[in-house]
């Protein structure tokens, strides 16, 4: 069987990140010092919560690589996942100088700041990613959770509804279904 990078790219774009996993770690025992492979590895480890394994591929490659904006921005999202905010700053700052309209980047800068208290900014840098890309359900379920804290009800119920019309992973639909009960009950 012959394994690509095509074949784990296009896992990691439909979200099946234990078999990129499968190929990249393939692809990287007969070619330990592939690039791409190592910094995919990295995003895909950060997907699928593995943060220290993604720090250290992402860090590897970023010292040797500094100009690919996916690296940083997945830096970012491993040390957030860690609750090490201003280290995901400091990458995800990186990643949006090298991408300054990525709506990907601004989503995850929204999030820390909300995360961080200061919702207000979060929340603005939500819409102006949701305004880059309006199919991003990543945007769009955060902009649901921050509709519902700003108590922004009838935006909470719009944003959900078109969030249940996508291709959603299944954990996000349920919980988006769970919130809008939730929601309906005055449970929140």
């Amino acid at each position: 069987m012959m394994i690509s990078m095509k074949d784990a790219e296009s896992y990691m774009q439909t979200g099946e990140y234990h078999k990129a996993l499968e190929i990249l770690e393939l692809i990287l025992e007969q070619n330990p010092d592939d690039a791409e492979a190592i910094c995919n590895i990295g995003i895909a480890y950060t997907e699928t919560g593995d943060n220290i394994k993604a720090i250290k591929a992402l860090e590897y490659y970023t010292g040797r690589y500094n100009d690919n904006p996916r690296a940083w921005e997945a830096l970012g999202c491993a040390y957030f996942r860690r609750k090490d905010y201003s280290a995901a700053y400091r990458y995800f700052r990186q990643a949006q100088k090298l991408a300054p309209e990525n709506p990907s980047v601004l989503r995850n800068m929204g999030v820390l700041f909300g995360v961080k208290g200061e919702r207000e900014m979060g929340y603005n840098m939500l819409k102006q990613a949701l305004d880059m890309s309006p199919g991003d359900y990543r945007t769009l379920y955060a902009l649901s959770y921050v509709h519902r804290e700003f108590n922004n009800r009838k935006e909470a119920r719009e944003t959900m509804e078109n969030l249940l019309q996508m291709d959603i992973p299944e954990e996000i639909h349920r919980d988006t279904v769970v919130n809008m009960i939730k929601m309906d009950l005055g449970w929140d």
